[in-house]
């Protein structure tokens, strides 16, 4: 299949991390509006079938990374030509931000509860969304091709049930963006933005190491 035109696989990759965002920020949103409702478990069920539907829908337009860690990742493995890697990214981002400030604008005493924030120590915070990350992108590469929504996201609802008192369990860089952009404009709380480099290191660190890791024995040969 020839690759997509930039216009349509950036239009695919901004719609995909704004369903994310509003979808599973949206969820832990409305968790804090309505004392708990959704649950830790909820929320992350809601991740997970995010990432899943936004990869479906993004795919058929020439999408599917929906993350600035994965197409960093593809772009130093020359998996993507680095151009088109930035561009992407900033697709991914602007889509994200825009879901974020859409969540704010309709609860904004809430929005807050989206930021992913740590009190952990930084290395190993990092650490953790790097390991994460990797679960994640590690799955979805095994996965057939068919099935490769299905398993990001079931990978992102585990990951994200396990991390997620620990770190927010972000795994992507742009979900962090925008609601610590939000936080910071409403003087909600300034350390999400500060620490937006974390979730960013993490990330790209986790998925570069599972494009690098062989997929199986015959790629060692």
């Amino acid at each position: 299949m020839p690759p997509a035109p930039l216009p349509r696989l950036l239009v695919a990759e901004a719609f995909g991390a704004f369903l994310i965002v509003l979808l599973g920020c949206g969820a832990v949103v409305v968790n804090s509006a309505h004392a708990g409702a959704i649950t830790h478990l909820g929320i992350s069920l809601a991740f997970g079938v995010a990432v899943a539907l936004a990869i479906l829908i993004a795919a058929p337009w020439g999408g599917g990374d929906l993350n600035p860690a994965v197409t960093f990742a593809r772009a130093c493995t020359r998996r993507e030509p680095w151009g088109c890697a930035l561009a992407m990214m900033a697709a991914q981002t602007a889509g994200a931000t825009l879901a974020a400030f859409l969540l704010a604008g309709l609860l904004p005493q809430h929005a807050r509860a989206a930021a992913t924030t740590t009190a952990l120590p930084w290395w190993q915070a990092l650490l953790i969304e790097a390991v994460l990350t990797f679960v994640m992108v590690r799955a979805a590469r095994s996965a057939p091709a068919h099935a490769v929504a299905w398993v990001a996201g079931a990978a992102v609802a585990l990951d994200a049930l396990v991390g997620g008192p620990l770190t927010g369990a972000s795994m992507n860089p742009a979900r962090s963006f925008g609601p610590a952009l939000t936080n910071q404009l409403a003087d909600h709380d300034p350390r999400a933005l500060a620490q937006c480099g974390l979730y960013a290191a993490g990330p790209a660190a986790g998925a570069l190491a599972a494009f690098l890791l062989p997929l199986s024995p015959k790629e060692t040969a």
